[in-house]
């Protein structure tokens, strides 16, 4: 499996919040299987754990099996808040079947990085290291966001600091195969990953106008909870197929 890749600028980023800005009100909602976007390939963040990764072979039930109870790794069952019902659960575990060549812990190690970079990228307003990593919905949302905050004279700061952002959790919330006719067994397949985040979070707004923080963004800490959809391409371990890297499409 081919890990989340990020520019060395994004990586540089890694430590980024990611607060209320960038909410569901402001990046696209997920867009519909059937018009998923191709990833876009950038610089490999971190190699792959092979002992982590399916094979497409029975023994990977037993893999998938201590993957979901893990509550680590993915979503527990329930209706409650961070939790997934049955149902989806169990179409989680029939999905993940169909992915050989994916490695779970590996992906979202990577996510934990990419979440960081892309926030700090979107305050920083740096468009051209932020591109490979968004889709271009996302990445023209982000700049309206932030279009908007300069307009009101507001600026984030505080964003390089070690203790801005601290992700307590990144677990898999449910797993999307888009419809593609062209594919063919064995090849690279097209798949939607959603992640749920949870942060610990420390930044400022400020506002020019008074020359002061705006609270509740002040520097006091706050929790900050979101799932993030993510777009890539997995390939079986044995495939020299190129493959997509995985961005972020939306939130859910």
């Amino acid at each position: 499996m081919r890990r989340i890749r990020l520019p060395r600028s994004a990586v540089r980023a890694a430590r980024a919040p990611h607060g209320p800005l960038l909410s569901r009100s402001v990046l696209p909602r997920a867009p519909p299987l059937l018009r998923a976007p191709a990833g876009l390939a950038c610089r490999e963040l971190c190699g792959s754990n092979s002992n982590e990764v399916l094979r497409g072979k029975p023994s990977d039930s037993d893999l998938i099996g201590r993957w979901m109870n893990d509550e680590t790794l993915v979503d527990p069952v329930g209706w409650g808040k961070g939790s997934i019902g049955v149902f989806r659960r169990m179409e989680m575990y029939v999905t993940l079947h169909l992915m050989p060549g994916f490695d779970l812990p590996d992906f979202l190690a990577g996510t934990r990085v990419a979440y960081g970079a892309v926030t700090r990228l979107m305050y920083a307003r740096d468009w051209e290291a932020l591109e490979p990593l968004v889709s271009d919905a996302c990445l023209e949302a982000m700049r309206w966001t932030m279009e908007e905050l300069a307009g009101d004279a507001r600026r984030i700061v505080g964003t390089d600091e070690a203790d801005a952002i601290d992700i307590t959790s990144a677990t898999l919330n449910r797993v999307l195969l888009p419809d593609d006719p062209d594919f063919v067994t064995g090849s690279p397949r097209k798949v939607h990953l959603d992640v749920r985040f949870v942060s610990m979070e420390r930044w400022v707004m400020h506002d020019y106008h008074t020359n002061a923080p705006i609270a509740p963004f002040d520097g006091t800490p706050f929790e900050q909870t979101s799932t993030m959809r993510w777009e890539g391409e997995v390939a079986p371990p044995d495939s020299d197929a190129e493959v997509s890297s995985w961005r972020l499409i939306g939130l859910v």
